[in-house]
């Protein structure tokens, strides 16, 4: 990683963060200045505000006209009528003198508007809501992101009392599908690290694989949360901050307390923002605070497969169980067009609506199959535990076993544990899915016991090449794909 990453991962016990120096100095002072005399006061006399109401016509590429919110909102306005300069000069003037004291960014600026009764620097479910038309669009657009902001955290925080009830039922459910070992044990870090990504990819379907729009939209949401390390530290925690571990077998009784101690940073997260003018001007010129909020029930989703997805893969690899992958390879087509040359039938006729066939996935996107193997059970086949995940909904293929392997491209791969970084300003999210990743070897030589290209040969692993005894049928894996399913026939001159 480079000097503008930041990862915050599972197992390692020190966040690293990197961000401009000027954005870190800032959020370490108070978000106000103090007025000619050096008096702090301890209240805030409402004043109006000495801006004008603009006139005239900015469009935004909607066709909706900044300078008149009566149109509707607009996610390009904040750039279009240059709000991070008229911030930044209304703190140099009325909030030089009136920002004193302990009196917040958020809570100045809407009572120099006599906007009173608000408070929208924690999460607040009444007392802070979005304001009337009677302003310029400049002060309208600063004082709604100071509502959207706060609604962002706010609804999530809302969203997740609706998915812990949903996740914790399911979840034990699931744990018991898998049957972790009971000393199993996972990182409250690691937890809090899921449900801050969740929060991040907010509307988003999947936790990888970004692209067009949604790429932009997580980029600048992901972007604001590297240049305020402020907010950051409550998001995505340290293993030295939280060094607490859950019993896995107790995740689902745990989980009200673990959604409690997010929503306790999450609060801490906007005031952070709301407190002060630098965090709140890099946050509300992503856009994103600018235009619609987002979607309360994708937010449920959002959170419930990505904890689910979590569980799923750590209880797994409690079990010795790895995710083998198959690369460039339609097993059902090697079925059909192939199978006079197998060493054995592979019984994969077709793709059921989860795209299962017998102990395989496959993944049509990018051409891969990919199947869980049991280091202990060398000839377990997993059919019947992923139609249960997928059929149930706990999780998707693509998250579990396509976020595993992406997970797998990622510098954070051995730390285990969910990453988030940033390299070259694009975000990735990786390792939710926390499977070891193992790829079959297709390149072996005759009188080798090679199995992968990239993890140790497993114990029981073809011990008598192409024979097992007397029959003609080596010891594998029912996932496997490498190169006694071809060769073998070969060798004997079958074929």
């Amino acid at each position: 990683m480079n000097n503008s990453t930041f990862s915050s991962t599972l197992a390692s016990t020190l966040l690293t963060v990197t961000a401009s120096s000027a954005a870190a100095s800032a959020l370490g002072t108070p978000p106000y200045g103090t007025n000619s005399s050096g008096n702090v006061p301890s209240t805030l006399l409402s004043v109006k505000s000495t801006s004008t109401l603009s006139t005239g016509v900015a469009m935004a590429p909607s066709g909706k006209n900044c300078k008149n919110p009566k149109t509707g909102l607009d996610r390009a306005c904040w750039d279009i009528l240059n709000l991070s300069a008229y911030v930044e000069n209304w703190m140099r003037t009325t909030g030089a003198e009136l920002c004193t004291g302990d009196i917040s960014f958020a809570t100045c600026f809407q009572q120099s508007l006599n906007v009173v009764g608000q408070d929208c620097t924690g999460i607040r479910h009444t007392t802070c809501t979005p304001p009337t038309n009677s302003y310029s669009p400049e002060d309208y657009y600063v004082l709604y992101n100071i509502y959207a902001i706060n609604q962002f955290f706010n609804s999530f925080w809302t969203a997740l009392n609706s998915a812990n009830t949903l996740a914790s039922e399911v979840m034990q459910k699931m744990i018991n599908t898998i049957s972790p070992p009971e000393s199993t044990n996972v990182a409250l870090q690691a937890v809090l690290v899921c449900l801050a990504v969740a929060f991040a990819f907010i509307d988003l379907p999947l936790v990888f694989a970004l692209t067009g729009a949604e790429l932009v939209a997580v980029t600048v949401l992901t972007t604001a949360v590297q240049q305020t390390p402020g907010v950051m530290r409550f998001l995505f925690p340290s293993k030295t901050e939280e060094p607490a571990e859950i019993q896995m077998s107790q995740m689902s009784n745990e989980l009200a307390k673990i959604v409690m101690k997010f929503q306790e940073n999450m609060s801490k997260a906007v005031g952070a923002i709301e407190n002060n003018s630098t965090a709140f001007t890099i946050w509300a010129s992503t856009g994103l605070f600018s235009g619609k909020l987002a979607d309360l029930n994708s937010q449920q989703h959002s959170l419930y497969q990505t904890l689910n997805t979590f569980v799923a893969s750590q209880a797994l690899r409690a079990n010795d169980v790895i995710l083998t992958v198959g690369m460039d390879t339609d097993v059902q087509q090697l079925q059909a067009n192939s199978s006079e040359r197998l060493t054995y039938d592979i019984k994969c006729p077709h793709y059921d609506e989860f795209g299962v066939c017998n102990a395989w996935w496959h993944d049509n996107k990018t051409n891969i199959a990919y199947a869980l193997n049991d280091r202990k059970a060398l000839l377990h086949n997993f059919n019947k535990e992923m139609r249960t995940i997928f059929s149930e909904g706990w999780t998707t293929a693509e998250q579990l076993f396509a976020g595993a392997q992406q997970c797998k491209q990622s510098a954070d791969y051995l730390q285990r544990g969910p990453t988030v970084s940033f390299d070259g300003g694009r975000p990735s999210f990786a390792c939710v899915s926390g499977l070891e990743v193992c790829t079959w070897d297709v390149h072996c030589r005759w009188g080798e016991r090679c199995e992968f290209t990239d993890c140790e040969t497993q114990d029981n692993f073809s011990l008598n090449g192409c024979f097992s005894g007397p029959t003609f049928h080596p010891m594998l894996p029912p996932g496997y794909l490498g190169f006694y399913l071809t060769e073998c026939k070969k060798k004997m001159g079958s074929w």
